[in-house]
């Protein structure tokens, strides 16, 4: 028990600033920091409608069921086979795993399978993580 009470301060102590104070136990000195995950989905031709009745039907449901934070998607003007989607996390490790989660999601997996039956939706993925600026407004 006591080794799972360390592995668990020393994981909040990543993600929250926690510190210990031997006057006062534990203590919170910065607030958690959310990680943004910036993604650009660039379709196959004819197959962004495709991708984003999926994301609406089915994936963003999915990205908040394993902890990914929607935040806003976007269609650039100039294109049409992008789309552009920004999504949170609590930490690069917990991006990971809710990844992983997700990837491994048996309604995912059937969702995924029955919407490239008449070919891949997704000819390219890129992703940006960041982090916020102290002055971003």
């Amino acid at each position: 028990m006591q080794k799972l009470v360390r592995q668990l301060l020393l994981i909040c102590s990543l993600n929250c600033g926690l510190v210990v104070s031997e006057t006062t136990g534990y203590e919170i000195i910065s607030e958690p920091q959310i990680l943004y995950e910036l993604r650009t989905y660039t379709a196959n031709p004819g197959k962004l409608e495709a991708l984003e009745e999926r994301f609406k039907n089915h994936t963003m449901a999915l990205f908040e069921k394993h902890g990914i934070r929607n935040i806003r998607y976007w269609k650039p003007e100039e294109s049409d086979d992008t789309l552009i989607y920004l999504v949170a996390h609590p930490s690069k490790l917990e991006a990971a795993i809710n990844w992983k989660n997700f990837g491994t999601d048996p309604v995912w997996q059937e969702v995924y399978r029955e919407s490239i039956a008449d070919g891949r939706l997704v000819k390219d993925i890129q992703r940006v993580f960041m982090t916020e600026t102290p002055y971003s407004p």
